[in-house]
């Protein structure tokens, strides 16, 4: 399994020291992209439909999620419709030494999940 960035600096704190990196990938997707690529991998069709950003948090709390998970999830949400993580870079392979993992690979290591 590969060393997500957090790790990568965990186990080598000093040259991040105060530093703040956006993780963006080296491709921008939206979720009508995400969903055709997991199509294809899992072999299945996968959709995205819209809903509302309070639809999205009943939809959590009905998953179980606690508050201050929903509460994070909805704001990350919002930031998402403004585009605040609009862009690409190389950070997750600059900080990681590895390329970010593509949403095909994340699908095929946990096909199972996806059931």
């Amino acid at each position: 399994m590969r060393r997500a960035g957090p790790v990568a600096i965990l186990l080598d704190p000093e040259p991040h020291n105060r530093q703040s990196y956006a993780l963006y990938g080296p491709v921008e997707q939206n979720h009508h992209d995400i969903a055709r690529k997991l199509t294809t991998t899992l072999g299945f069709p996968v959709h995205y439909e819209p809903i509302s950003l309070d639809e999205f948090a009943a939809n959590l709390r009905e998953r179980g999620l606690g508050e201050h998970a929903v509460q994070h999830l909805y704001n990350v949400a919002i930031d998402y419709r403004n585009g605040i993580f609009a862009g690409t870079n190389d950070n997750v392979e600059k900080i990681t030494g590895r390329p970010p993992m593509t949403v095909e690979e994340f699908a095929a290591e946990n096909r199972d999940a996806f059931r």
